[in-house]
């Protein structure tokens, strides 16, 4: 996904808040009400939308995230919108996702299984590949599931993304699986140097690097921007600073305005 300016024009004007359904202060002091749905505008707020619902999930604001996916799933009821719909669902199976890593259920194992199944669900190959990647990425921040769990998981997205050889899809997919699982080798990443295990991140780091390397654009920036990340964590001001270079240069290559602003902006 990913909204875009064209140039020329000015960039849209996008208040996060407004985007998502937050309660705004008026101009007398009052509340403005927010809209029924957060998750229907078009374009740019619409994808601000989504990926601010994944911000408050990944930060641990669950009951906030899951408020404003209940609140989108009620207003897109008249809707005929099949992208909408699956963006919906997305979110959905990716904030129960987050709330298992924050600890928000029980059964934690109980729960990964339920969210496999779901993903196995997913009638769309395309669909169901990206899925499969996103929620084993997520999964990744807690290594005391069961790992057959989150290898299931990918081999979903394996499995659906060989489907879909040579259909117009299959790159977009691709590129979202590759990203997906870059962004499972920050997460496992992350999850040891939190717990002070940086011998055990030092073999993941370095297997992130090498995929951005062998990645193209625009896939490759955005995984640039992961080893960034990791880069940092482990003190490495020097490999941090070259990977965000070679972010920057990788999402100059893209071949639209559209494409290098929403690199930029997984970046």
């Amino acid at each position: 996904g990913g909204g875009g300016g064209s140039g020329g024009g000015a960039a849209p004007s996008v208040d996060p808040k407004d985007s998502l359904g937050a309660t705004t202060a008026a101009s007398d002091g009052g509340k403005v009400e927010p809209p029924a749905n957060p998750i229907t505008n078009d374009g740019v707020k619409r994808e601000v939308a989504y990926e601010l619902v994944m911000l408050l999930a990944e930060i641990g604001q669950i009951d906030r995230a899951r408020e404003l996916v209940s609140r989108a799933v009620a207003g897109s009821q008249a809707s005929t919108d099949v992208k909408l719909a699956l963006q919906i669902r997305f979110m959905q199976l990716e904030v129960e996702a987050w709330a298992l890593v924050h600890g928000r259920t029980d059964k934690p194992q109980e729960q990964a299984d339920a969210l496999l199944k779901s993903v196995g669900e997913i009638p769309d190959a395309g669909e169901r590949s990206i899925a499969g990647a996103s929620i084993g990425a997520i999964l990744l921040r807690r290594p005391d599931l069961s790992p057959q769990t989150v290898d299931a998981l990918f081999k979903i997205a394996n499995d659906s993304y060989k489907t879909l050889k040579g259909k117009p899809t299959t790159s977009a997919v691709g590129h979202a699986v590759v990203v997906a699982r870059g962004r499972g080798l920050l997460n496992a990443s992350r999850a040891r140097i939190d717990r002070g295990m940086m011998q055990q991140a030092l073999p993941l780091a370095q297997e992130l690097s090498a995929m951005a390397k062998s990645v193209s654009d625009p896939a490759g920036a955005v995984l640039y921007g992961f080893d960034h990340e990791v880069n940092r964590w482990l003190g490495n001001g020097a490999g941090a600073q070259k990977s965000l270079e070679l972010a920057f240069a990788k999402a100059r290559k893209s071949t639209s305005l559209q494409q290098e602003g929403a690199t930029l902006r997984s970046i």
